[in-house]
């Protein structure tokens, strides 16, 4: 089931050429490379992010956001002028 509603994701964000800020695939390959790591990012719910893995996605995030903003806006909004 996760892994389909991941490829979904993916192929929706190609197919509207939108950004996609995976952090599926951020997480999976770090508890590849080290799996005591899920024990620290991971709640014990397996689903929700500890602080640590808060910590983690942000500092994957924050660059990707800051080099969207500093993107020229495009599409409709940006061609009529509303925010």
């Amino acid at each position: 089931m996760d892994a389909n509603i991941c490829a979904a994701v993916r192929t929706l964000a190609r197919k509207q050429k939108l950004a996609l800020c995976d952090l599926h695939s951020l997480f999976l390959a770090r508890f590849k490379q080290s799996p005591k790591l899920i024990d620290k990012l991971l709640c014990t719910d397996g689903v929700h992010l500890t602080d640590e893995g808060n910590k983690v996605a942000a500092e994957y995030l924050a660059p990707m956001i800051a080099r969207l903003l500093a993107q020229p806006a495009t599409g409709p909004a940006a061609q009529s002028g509303t925010p």
